[in-house]
């Protein structure tokens, strides 16, 4: 196991820093790179590197906007520096490599054999020219780990001196060498064999798959870069295996998995990248060997007409138009379900049926209904730019075709009514109004200052972070505002591009880049006076090598930029992507991305937290709900609910198992049960690696946890009233139902069992979900008693979430009365339980 881990640290390091592990060979013939690889991959990627066009990329409007301005040095700059916050030594080295395979290019592969008819899978990457950097990076790898120096083994094959270690089974191994002027990575079952076979031509290489050849090539540009995943090849090799974990229903093949997505007849997808005067461009190919199902139906949508395009405004930078049956969609998700579920996937169909029939009465009809019904098939997705209130470049909006008017009102009141039912509800407000001919729906949020509108006419759905956006499409819909026009550049594009598509995306560039550059001088700042000195591990703090004066200026970099259009087609056997760029995407999209980090994020923040937090309260909530079943299952078979530590004499409470281990049978983890001694202390040596395990039944999503403690659990029981509460006797007023040495049963439970607490939230979690004792049964001793001393409370704003004896769980506020919870903590005290 060690010596794997080592390899695998081996094979990842050598990845990152571009065959980091290699050492000079004899060898100097230089060979082509692609006559390395196998022509039976399954996966390939071939990037060319700049310097084989040059005459070709200089001409481009992104070398003339990156490079020619020094934009991209500015970002080596930047990677240079944050490796040597780390390791000055290596960061040019790894810089050197880097830049080198953007100038030299970059090969990689995979196969499940280099003849196509053996069972021998390996992977490689080759980098071009690559031999230069890797003296220096060998020394680095060795020397941060010792343990790789003692593991390297080195043979020579066909003249060259290859370097390999052998993490597993025989002819399993990582491999590295120099192959011409080339660096060669590979792993698998007798790699560098394979590879060789290419190389001496006793095998075919990728020149010689069909892919290749026709990807070599375009019409329409000069290729640089190419790659397929050819899932056709991989089914007939590997289809009939059996798929690795087979459903309760028995085992079935890959082939048979694969065809419940409906993507048997996927055959490949392929890309190809380049470049064409000014013009990047790319083509992405989908293809299937057969008729368009399941989700590979999803992808061929009808054409789409300019004209269709709804009222956009005339200075949006980003507009993204699409045709999609959502009808079918639904169909085609449930059509999976139920396939899946007819194998034995989940809990089989009867508890299917049973779930989608509680889904259907939460969300008010069947999911085609609530979710489609009135709509057209018509999306689309743009930028307002001015419908915020602050003015930093990006304001979403989204519409939809309506073809029921009245039928897309009801799906939205349904909708937002169970809207007002999720965590914090109270805090959003519905307003229903008319005007001109529209009705807006305003969600307005306590605490936020945005207010989601939703606008609704006879033809248009409307959906905005803000009532600007939506107010400003009725007006241009009446004419009262300019529309967006296509200009000169988005025409010449669409010239270009194919007349035919079934979606369309036009982005400008340059706002984006321009934002990020005016924010650039203040981010530098923060750079080099907060980020860096936290980061560093040497005495002396990194500096930036460039200064400000150095960054291009806002109208340099966007000059030679116009806009990116990219359009998706049918084609006779799958779909196609074409996409006519002058520079990549911002790395957060064309629509003010710069501006979005210091402003958006505050703005949006708080919303997106509160939203997450709902998420994580709602799946901690089922997961009390699992625990409570458990509960009650194991009192139907033992006639008591478990013991608050499993029975030990020779253990203090402290070191014996928790009451959680009994549970484990009744959730589905009769193999982590089995692996537990139930008669050694829950940290004793066989059980201490159970105890690192992570059951997710046990742990809240919400809660915080080290890396290092993943087997945690954040629940505990409820023993009561008194800080000896897991002492006392059953018969004792003050006791709850769990205690180190007490047995309860539902008849012991004279209070009700709908008005005892029975397993609650914890503020922080335990080190183990087995370890007993006052970690994981507590009572209430001292007030606060909600995050309080006692520990019982919760990560949740304004209070906790805890499983009633009767299997309920309930939301406890903060605020609750002390007398309430005291109440609620005993068994038979005879209270009375007020409101809670």
């Amino acid at each position: 196991m060690k010596r794997t881990g080592l390899c695998l640290a081996v094979l990842i390091t050598a990845g990152v820093s571009l065959l980091a592990l290699a050492a000079p060979s004899a060898t100097v013939q230089n060979v082509a790179p692609e006559s390395l690889l196998p022509q039976t991959a399954v996966i390939a990627l071939h990037f060319d590197g700049d310097a084989a066009h040059r005459p070709a990329i200089e001409q481009t409007a992104a070398w003339k906007a990156l490079e020619q301005t020094g934009m991209r040095a500015r970002v080596f700059d930047l990677i240079e520096t944050f490796i040597a916050t780390q390791r000055s030594d290596v960061a040019s080295v790894v810089r050197s490599a880097l830049e080198g395979v953007m100038e030299n290019g970059l090969s990689l592969a995979a196969s499940a054999s280099a003849d196509g008819n053996s069972f021998a899978p390996y992977g490689m990457m080759v980098v071009h020219n690559g031999a230069e950097h890797l003296p220096a990076l060998v020394n680095f790898v060795v020397e941060s780990d010792p343990r790789i120096r003692s593991s390297i083994q080195e043979r020579t094959v066909d003249g060259r001196s290859i370097q390999f270690v052998a993490p597993g089974p025989p002819g399993v191994e990582v491999a590295w060498w120099i192959e011409g002027q080339h660096a060669v990575l590979a792993g698998g079952m007798q790699p560098v064999e394979q590879i060789m076979a290419c190389a001496k031509g006793d095998v075919a290489n990728v020149v010689q798959n069909p892919l290749w050849s026709e990807l070599r090539r375009s019409d329409g540009f000069t290729v640089n870069l190419l790659g397929w995943i050819d899932t056709e090849r991989l089914l007939n090799q590997f289809g009939d295996l059996p798929f690795p974990e087979p459903p309760k229903s028995g085992p079935i093949s890959i082939r048979e998995f694969v065809d419940l997505f409906g993507l048997v007849e996927l055959q490949n997808a392929t890309i190809q990248g380049g470049y064409h005067e000014t013009e990047m461009w790319n083509r992405v190919q989908v293809r299937r060997s057969g008729p368009a199902k399941g989700l590979l139906k999803l992808l061929e949508q009808r054409p789409v007409q300019l004209d269709e395009i709804p009222p956009l405004p005339p200075n949006t930078d980003n507009v993204f138009v699409s045709s999609f049956d959502i009808r079918d969609a639904v169909d085609i998700g449930l059509e999976i379900l139920n396939r899946a579920v007819a194998l034995g996937a989940g809990g089989g169909p009867d508890e299917f049926a049973k779930d989608f029939e509680e889904f259907q009465q939460t969300i008010g009809g069947h999911p085609r209904e609530v979710f489609s019904a009135g709509l057209g098939d018509l999306f689309c997705v743009y930028n307002d730019p001015t419908s915020l209130p602050i003015p930093i470049g990006i304001g979403p909006v989204m519409v939809a075709s309506v073809e029921e008017r009245e039928t897309v009102r009801g799906s939205i009141v349904r909708l937002l009514d169970l809207a007002k039912k999720l965590p914090d509800a109270q805090k959003l407000q519905v307003r229903e109004t008319e005007k001109d001919g529209s009705t807006y729906f305003s969600l307005i949020i306590s605490g936020s200052p945005i207010v989601p509108t939703i606008l609704l006419n006879d033809d248009w759905v409307v959906a905005s972070l803000m009532p600007g956006a939506a107010q400003n499409f009725a007006a241009r819909l009446n004419e009262s505002l300019p529309r967006w026009e296509a200009g000169a550049d988005v025409q010449a594009a669409i010239r270009e591009l194919p007349s035919e598509f079934s979606s369309i995306s036009i982005s400008d560039p340059a706002p984006g880049y321009r934002s990020m550059m005016m924010w650039a001088p203040m981010a530098v700042g923060m750079l080099e006076t907060q980020i860096l000195p936290k980061i560093s591990r040497r005495d002396s703090q990194p500096q930036l090598p460039f200064g400000i004066q150095d960054l291009p200026s806002p109208e340099q970099l966007t000059e030679p930029m116009f806009p990116n259009v990219t359009i998706t087609r049918n084609r006779d056997n799958g779909i196609e992507i074409l996409s006519r760029q002058s520079v990549p995407s911002t790395p957060l999209g064309n629509v003010g991305a710069a501006a979005i980090v210091p402003v958006l994020v505050a703005l949006l923040l708080p919303a997106v937290q509160a939203a997450r937090e709902a998420a994580r309260r709602t799946q901690s909530k089922n997961h009390l709900k699992q625990i409570g079943l458990a509960m009650h299952n194991y009192h139907d078979v033992y006639r008591h609910f478990p013991q608050g530590t499993v029975a030990n004499p020779d253990l203090k409470p402290e070191q014996r198992l928790n009451w959680a281990v009994e549970l484990l049978p009744f959730l589905e983890q009769q193999a982590l049960y089995s692996a537990i001694n139930r008669n050694s202390a829950w940290d004793g040596p066989q059980n201490k690696v159970v105890a690192d395990t992570a059951v997710p039944v046990f742990q809240n999503p919400s809660q915080r946890r080290p890396a290092d403690n993943p087997g945690s659990m954040d629940y505990v029981g409820i023993a009561g009233i008194g800080p000896n509460a897991a002492e006392l006797p059953i018969e004792d007023q003050r006791a709850g139902i769990f205690g180190f040495d007490r047995s309860t049963r539902i008849r012991d439970i004279t209070d009700g069992t709908s008005n005892t607490l029975m397993v609650s939230d914890a503020v922080s979690p335990n080190r183990s979900f087995m370890q007993g004792g006052s970690m994981s049964i507590r009572g209430f001793s001292q007030q606060p008693y909600v995050n309080g001393p006692d520990g019982i409370g919760s990560p949740h704003a304004g209070g906790f979430q805890a499983v009633l004896a009767d299997g309920s769980v309930r939301f406890i506020s903060a605020e609750v009365d002390p007398k309430v919870l005291e109440a609620l903590a005993t068994m038979h005290g005879g209270e009375r339980v007020g409101d809670f």
